[in-house]
């Protein structure tokens, strides 16, 4: 698994100011995701980052684009990797990475997929 780079105290407030925006605390976020509160404590004090599964899961929970969590929590780069691929890699790789991405985006929040 790949990490890039992330500030983890900017991750903790970023994700303390998402759940205090919703009204949830560690606690409730925790019984969400059915793991132990001080998993979620260690996020938001301790410095320790989400894997890339749980923050998919915490984005379903606070219905946010798991993008932006990924993002936050760096197993995301944002643009970078589509500068660093040729044309023919992003037209074998990226697009249909992206097509899936927003396909799993529509299901999650529940929209009826457009005829194409």
């Amino acid at each position: 698994m790949v990490v890039f780079m992330t500030d983890v105290a900017a991750f903790a407030e970023w994700l303390s100011r998402e759940m205090a925006d919703r009204k949830v605390n560690q606690s409730q976020l925790a019984a969400y995701l059915g793991i132990h509160p001080s998993a979620v404590n260690r996020w938001v004090s301790k410095g320790v980052i989400p894997n890339p599964a749980t923050c998919a899961r915490i984005a379903e929970v606070l219905h946010i684009d798991p993008a932006i969590v990924m993002r936050h929590a760096g197993h995301l780069r944002a643009g970078a990797i589509l500068d660093e691929m040729s044309e023919e890699e992003q037209r074998r790789f990226a697009l249909p990475a992206l097509r899936l991405a927003e396909q799993l985006l529509r299901e999650s929040r529940g929209e009826a997929e457009s005829s194409s």
